[in-house]
């Protein structure tokens, strides 16, 4: 057992926070109108197999990460192939959550601060977070999951005066077509990515189920987002919904509780930040550790300020605004499908067959004289 190693509700809250990351201000995708709870319940529920696939692989190779176990299961040339790809997928993905973070507040709360400086005071301190250890992650997860949790139910509370429940009618309107594909972008993004979270699983308790800790913190992310999905719709409409980028924030502005109790949208902005500093500080920590067994580095914290350093980069150069990331978030499952499907699919499937070889495998003869020797003595 790794010493000091993530409890159950630990790595639970680490990967709901995960989840949240970005889909607390943005929402989830939109294109289902007022059926778009109903594709985040079918996202939950196509995702379970691949979670399922997730926790039985990291079963399989207990006290190992996600790049130990590419190069377990397909050996030094390729594993390493695939850990720089998942590298890539990792710091890219940091990137965009970085670029969130600094589009959100410049256009809400810093119009005239270069955006620059906002996106390096946040990788700066993810670098930070990433050296000292993910067990620190572990524990500040544990404790924002329950302040996010409770701020996600209040503001929900607080806002049944401005809703209007005819905003959800008429159920089921959305073509079927669109419906699964609303799905399937869900699907992706943010349940998919949590695929990134089998690289901290070494240092998890040994005790610990995988498969369970992972069917438990979608089915709590599901429930949330599900809330405040609805939430936003009750409160906007569809068609205001498509007008904004940053949903939830917009809904919870409307609160006013008597004259002196406003700008609730504050909660939501902490919320949001706290959760991006989160996934952002997890994609840092899963880089730095591929990078680390991809040079066979033995410290991966080493590799913290030039994994951070290249995140920032790509996250000013990729996107020219937050429009053209938007509309690459539409082609993303297409781009995401091998990292979060295809490729555990191929790990989970080679490591079964290079199991059960194992499992028929005869004895090699040193070892049969040993057993010989053995059972000799004892009699």
């Amino acid at each position: 057992m790794v010493e000091n190693a993530l409890n159950k509700k630990q790595i639970q809250a680490l990967i709901i926070m995960f989840i949240f990351g970005a889909t607390l201000v943005l929402g989830v995708n939109t294109r289902a109108n007022q059926d778009s709870w109903i594709a985040i319940a079918i996202a939950a529920v196509l995702i379970l197999p691949m979670v399922i696939i997730y926790g039985k692989i990291l079963s399989l190779y207990p006290g190992k990460n996600l790049f130990d176990i590419l190069i377990e299961v397909f050996g030094k040339l390729f594993g390493k192939t695939v850990c720089s790809l998942y590298i890539f997928y990792s710091i890219h993905l940091g990137s965009m959550v970085l670029r969130n973070c600094s589009e959100f507040i410049k256009i809400q709360n810093m119009q005239e601060t270069p955006m620059i400086l906002t996106s390096c005071f946040m990788i700066m301190l993810s670098i930070y977070t990433a050296s000292v250890g993910i067990i620190n992650v572990g524990r500040l997860s544990k404790v924002t999951f329950k302040i996010v949790a409770l701020f996600v139910i209040l503001i929900t509370i607080l806002n049944i005066p401005n809703m209007d429940f005819t905003n959800i009618l008429p159920i089921l309107n959305t073509e079927p077509k669109v419906l699964m594909k609303s799905s399937f972008e869900i699907f992706a993004f943010p349940f998919g990515e949590t695929v990134l979270i089998m690289a901290l699983f070494s240092e998890v308790n040994k005790k610990e189920n995988p498969t369970h800790i992972y069917l438990k913190s979608i089915l709590i992310s599901a429930l949330l987002l599900i809330t405040a999905n609805l939430r936003n719709l009750f409160v906007l409409g569809t068609k205001t919904i498509d007008l904004v980028y940053f949903t939830s924030y917009f809904s919870t502005s409307v609160i006013s509780v008597g004259e002196f109790f406003t700008r609730f949208e504050v909660i939501i902005a902490i919320n949001f930040l706290t959760a991006s500093f989160v996934k952002l500080s997890v994609c840092v920590l899963v880089s730095c550790i591929g990078l680390s067994k991809l040079l066979n580095i033995d410290n991966y914290r080493v590799t913290a300020v030039p994994c951070g350093l290249i995140v920032l980069t790509m996250s000013t150069k990729l996107y020219s605004n937050t429009a053209q990331m938007f509309d690459f978030i539409k082609t993303y499952p297409y781009y995401a499908f091998p990292f979060e499907v295809l490729f555990p699919i191929i790990i989970f499937i080679t490591a079964k067959i290079k199991q059960k070889k194992n499992s028929t495998k005869p004895a090699k003869p040193q070892e049969k004289a040993v057993t010989n020797s053995s059972a000799q003595t004892q009699t």
